[in-house]
Parts: structure tokens; sequence; C-alpha cells
């Protein structure tokens, strides 16, 4: 699912900050 990367990536993001 498309949706569901944008998901992960964004919470990629937010766990790095």
């Amino acid at each position: 699912n498309y949706t569901r990367t944008c998901s992960t990536l964004y919470w990629v993001l937010n766990f790095l900050q």
C-alpha cells in the first residue's frame, strides 16, 4: 500500500528528530 509507505516514512522522520 502506498499510503502505508507514506505513513511509515512520516514515522521515521519523527523518530529521527
